[in-house]
């Protein structure tokens, strides 16, 4: 049983606005962690995925470079992102420096994933010796203690720590003041009630066969 965390980040200041514990990373998680972005901070002008299928969803923002141009003659109801008016751009295929999140989930595995005694890493050479012993032992915490706390960590440690991007003059402060500093007024607050039906998922058309 192996959590992975579904996270969106400010591509201005670096934090963290939204994300979700899941141990099956899809499309649902991505939903999820995008509800708790937008309460938090608002709705988001533009995002900026890679071409994971847990993205790229007919119901979500379209299919992206993967969508077949048979796909275009299908009248699919709305995406959840033209509902919310915000517009996906996708990362260049094979590019791996087309993904900054990327370096986020190091700087996270690095200082708050380990913080945990069933950190396992992301592979072999990461894994700590007294692992075997630990979950022998069951000191293992439960998903829901783990969401609390990691909601405490995002929040408390990697949202105030250091700001480490590319403007010169924010280096120094903390990443929730740079975002403090120049997004309070192109925040655009949702209520719980509108969200819950923006965010809803939608089927596509579906073909019938001969056998119902």
């Amino acid at each position: 049983h192996r959590l992975s965390l579904t996270a969106f980040i400010d591509a201005r200041s670096g934090v963290m606005v939204g994300w979700n514990l899941t141990d099956n990373p899809c499309s649902a998680s991505t939903v999820l962690a995008l509800r708790k972005a937008i309460l938090r901070f608002g709705i988001p002008h533009n995002v900026y995925f890679d071409n994971g299928s847990e993205f790229l969803t007919y119901d979500l923002a379209g299919r992206g470079h993967r969508t077949k141009k048979t796909s275009n003659l299908i009248d699919n109801p709305p995406g959840i992102f033209d509902r919310l008016g915000m517009k996906m751009t996708n990362a260049i295929v094979r590019n791996a420096r087309a993904k900054p999140i990327e370096r986020t989930f190091n700087t996270f595995k690095g200082s708050i994933s380990r913080m945990f005694e069933t950190f396992c890493g992301g592979n072999i050479t990461e894994r700590p010796e007294a692992l075997k012993k630990t979950l022998k032992y069951g000191n293992i915490p439960t998903d829901e203690s783990l969401r609390e706390e990691i909601a405490k960590l995002i929040d408390g440690t990697y949202n105030v720590g250091e700001y480490g991007g590319a403007v010169k003059k924010d280096r120094g402060k903390r990443r929730i003041d740079v975002w403090n500093e120049y997004a309070e007024s192109i925040r655009r607050p949702i209520n719980n009630e509108e969200l819950d039906l923006m965010l809803m998922r939608s089927s596509r058309p579906q073909k019938v066969g001969r056998n119902g």
